[in-house]
């Protein structure tokens, strides 16, 4: 028997980012990414930051941020709503 517990201890492991255009046109768009790829292009993104703060100031950035990611790095993510069934659909076998 599956409790929602471990459902949603999977579903932790998920990150679903939304794009809203400035266009009320366009339609949201989603990005379904798991936790480990989540922090490795934060991280990349982050240390790049830092490595150009640390370049101009001659030391690290110390104060907190927010994570940024550009559509271009989430892309082969968009729609992938079918990580979201199978992570749910694995917890159950």
């Amino acid at each position: 028997m599956h409790n929602n517990s471990s459902t949603q201890n999977v579903l932790a492991n998920l990150w679903v980012l939304v794009h809203l255009p400035d266009d009320d046109e366009q339609p949201p768009r989603y990005f379904v990414l798991p936790s480990a790829e989540l922090h490795k292009q934060t991280a990349r993104r982050s240390e790049q930051y830092n490595a150009e703060y640390r370049k101009r100031h001659g030391r690290d950035y110390d104060k907190p941020g927010v994570p940024k990611l550009s559509i271009k790095e989430v892309a082969d993510y968009e729609a992938k709503w079918d990580e979201i069934a199978s992570a749910c659909a694995a917890q159950l076998d």
